[in-house]
C-alpha cells in the first residue's frame, strides 16, 4: 500500500474512534437531566444546588481545554484522552457512593468536568492534522458523534435508572466509559509525521509528511493576531446562544402552551438537524471555505430566531428547531477548521483550546442570563431577540474576519487558505 493509502487507512481509524469517543463523552453529560429528579427525589438537595454540579463540569471542560489542546500538542491523543477516560471513569463511579452536596461537586463537577475538557480538543485537532483534502468531511464525521450521543444515550440510560436505580447507573456508566473511551483512545495515532506518512490529499511536498514538521504560529504569535480575538468574540456569542436554546426552548414550548413531550421533541429536533449540520458544514467547507460556511450558518440561525420572535407556533417552532440544529452543527464543525486554515497545524490544539475555552465561556453565561430575563419579564422574548442580535453581530464579525496579510502569512503546510 503506498504512502496516500496508508495515510487514508490511519486517518479513518482516527476519525472513527473520534466519533465514538465525542458519543460517548457528550451523551453521557448530556445525559445528567436523566439523573436529575432520582437524585432530587432521594437526596432532597435543591435543584439549583445539583444544576450547579453540572454547570462546575461544563464551565471546567472548557476553562481547562486549552490545557489539554497544548498536552495534545506534546505528548499526543493517545496520553491526553486515556487520562481523561480514567477522571471520567473515577468522576462516575465514585458520584455512585456519594450522598453529601459537596461529594457531588468534587467527583462529577470537577472530576468529570476535567476529563470532559480533553474531548472537543484533542480529537478534532488530530483529526486535522491527518487530513488536508477532505479536512472538512472528516471533522464533521468526527463531531457528529456528538448528535448522535445525545440521541441515543440518554434514552438508554434512563431505561437503566427505571430498572435499577440511579446509583447503580452511575456505577456502571462510568466503569463503561472508562473501558471504551481508553480502549477507542489507542487508535488515535498522533500525526501523519510520527508515522512517516503524509495527511491525506497532500501532494506536490506540501503538508507535513516523512521527515517534515508542521508549521504554523505558536500560541504567543497567534494571540497577537487579530484574527485569534475575533474568533475568540466569535465563539463566545455562538456559545451564548446556543447554550440558551439547548437549555430554554422546551421550557418555552410549555410556557406557550404546549405539552413537556412536545418540548423535548424540540430538543430532538435540534439534535437530528445538528447532525446534518455537522455533515453538510464539513462537505461545505471543502467546496465554499470555512469562513463562507459559518457565514450562511450564522444567517440561517438569524433567520430561525426571526421566526421565533414572530410565532410559538408548534410548527414554527419545529422549523426553528431543525433550522438552529443545522446551523449549530455547522458552527461547531468550524471550530476546528479556522484555527487550521488561519494559524497552522504545530500549535493546533493549544490554539483550538482558546477557541473552545471562548465557546464554554458564552455557554456559561447564557442560560443564567436567559433564566434572568425571563424571571423580570415573563417570556422569552427579550432573550430570543439577544440571540438574533448576538447572531447577527457574530455574522458582521466573520464579515471583518480577513486571510492574514503576507508578513504574518504561514509557510503554509496548509495549502491556499479557505474564504
Amino acid at each position: 500500500m503506498n504512502h496516500r493509502g496508508q495515510g487514508l487507512v490511519y486517518g479513518g481509524l482516527v476519525v472513527l474512534s473520534g466519533f465514538f469517543i465525542l458519543m460517548l463523552m457528550f451523551g453521557s453529560l448530556y445525559s445528567f437531566g436523566v439523573f436529575l429528579k432520582p437524585l432530587l427525589d432521594e437526596l432532597g438537595y435543591p435543584q439549583k444546588a445539583l444544576s450547579g454540579v453540572y454547570s462546575l463540569c461544563f464551565l471546567l471542560s472548557g476553562v481547562l481545554a486549552m490545557l489539554m489542546g497544548r498536552l495534545n500538542d506534546r505528548v499526543g491523543p493517545r496520553v491526553v484522552v486515556s487520562f481523561c477516560a480514567v477522571l471520567i471513569g473515577s468522576g462516575w463511579f465514585l458520584s455512585s457512593r456519594a450522598d453529601a452536596l459537596w461529594e457531588f461537586y468534587l467527583t462529577y463537577g470537577v472530576l468529570v468536568g476535567v476529563g470532559m475538557s480533553g474531548g472537543i480538543t484533542p480529537v478534532l485537532s488530530t483529526v486535522a492534522k491527518w487530513f488536508t483534502s477532505r479536512r472538512g468531511m472528516m471533522t464533521g464525521v468526527a463531531v457528529a458523534g456528538v448528535s448522535v450521543g445525545t440521541m441515543v444515550l440518554p434514552p438508554i440510560l434512563n431505561a437503566l435508572v427505571d430498572a435499577y436505580g440511579w446509583r447503580f447507573s452511575f456505577m456502571v456508566t462510568g466503569l463503561a466509559l472508562f473501558a471504551l473511551i481508553t480502549g477507542l483512545a489507542q487508535l488515535l495515532s498522533r500525526d501523519p509525521g510520527s508515522r512517516n506518512l503524509t495527511p491525506y490529499g497532500a501532494d506536490h511536498g506540501m503538508g507535513p509528511g516523512p521527515g517534515r514538521a508542521m508549521t504554523g504560529l505558536s500560541v504567543r504569535e497567534a494571540c497577537r493576531t487579530r484574527q485569534l480575538w475575533m474568533l475568540f468574540g466569535v465563539y463566545v456569542l455562538a456559545g451564548f446562544v446556543i447554550q440558551v436554546v439547548l437549555v430554554h426552548l422546551a421550557l418555552h414550548a410549555v410556557t406557550n402552551g404546549l405539552s413537556p413531550a412536545r418540548g423535548a421533541m424540540l430538543l430532538s429536533a435540534v439534535g437530528l438537524g445538528g447532525l446534518g449540520g455537522r455533515i453538510m458544514g464539513g462537505a461545505a467547507s471543502d467546496r465554499f471555505g470555512n469562513r463562507r460556511t459559518i457565514m450562511a450558518a450564522l444567517l440561517l440561525m438569524a433567520t430561525g430566531f426571526a421566526l421565533l420572535l414572530l410565532s410559538s407556533r408548534w410548527g414554527v417552532l419545529l422549523v426553528f428547531a431543525v433550522l438552529f440544529g443545522i446551523a449549530y452543527g455547522e458552527i461547531l464543525c468550524m471550530m476546528p477548521l479556522l484555527p487550521a486554515q488561519f494559524f497552522g497545524l504545530k500549535n493546533h490544539g493549544a490554539i483550538m483550546g482558546i477557541i473552545t475555552c471562548a465557546s464554554t465561556i458564552g455557554g456559561g453565561l447564557g442560560p443564567v442570563t436567559a433564566g434572568g430575563l425571563f424571571d423580570w419579564t415573563g417570556n422569552y422574548h427579550i432573550a430570543w431577540a439577544v440571540c438574533l442580535a448576538f447572531t447577527i453581530l457574530n455574522f458582521l464579525l466573520m464579515v471583518g474576519l480577513k486571510e492574514m496579510g503576507p508578513k504574518e502569512a504561514l509557510p503554509t503546510a496548509l495549502g491556499p487558505m479557505s474564504g
